[in-house]
């Protein structure tokens, strides 16, 4: 298996079709759908639609003791404003996979010529917002979506953040 990325315990890898199904998985978890604002439409259409040669850098986090996928990051192909998601499987979650993952990831991006990436988060999305701020992400209001919640109807605001190396 060739790997983009390793720190000894984890590394990064392309993210291949057949990681698809794992990932499609991970969108019925409801704090998945809560952490993007977003539920799927139930006809899987969407999902299977995901173009993965569309991004500049999806790769798939792997545990390297076991070989398990622990989840996946993403870049936008946006180029102004290149902004980096990460989902931690739901059942690899709260072992500190999504910092440590994150943070090889923001390494990998800058070997590749990436300066600043951007993320987003809800205010309520703590453990995201912690992996955000450990990794160097600092708030940027500019970056601010005012969304409405596809759960309750109320008005949610996914913050920006940016990282500049």
């Amino acid at each position: 298996m060739q790997y983009l990325a390793s720190d000894g315990r984890i590394a990064l890898r392309a993210f291949v079709q057949e990681d698809m199904a794992e990932w499609t998985a991970c969108w019925q978890d409801e704090t998945t759908q809560r952490g993007f604002n977003f539920v799927p439409p139930p006809d899987g259409g969407w999902l299977a639609a995901q173009d993965i040669a569309r991004f500049p850098f999806w790769v798939a986090v792997v545990e390297l003791s076991t070989g398990r996928t622990l989840g996946s990051l993403r870049l936008s192909p946006d180029p102004e404003h290149p902004d980096l998601a990460i989902w931690i499987y739901p059942q690899h979650r709260g072992g500190g996979w999504g910092g440590k993952a994150f943070s090889l990831a923001l390494q990998t991006l800058a070997e590749l010529g990436y300066r600043t990436i951007h993320a987003g988060c809800f205010p309520f999305n703590m453990p995201s917002r912690r992996i955000l701020e450990r990794c160097g992400f600092r708030r940027w209001p500019e970056g601010d979506e005012a969304e409405t919640s596809v759960f309750d109807g109320a008005p949610l605001t996914m913050e920006g953040y940016r990282r500049d190396g």
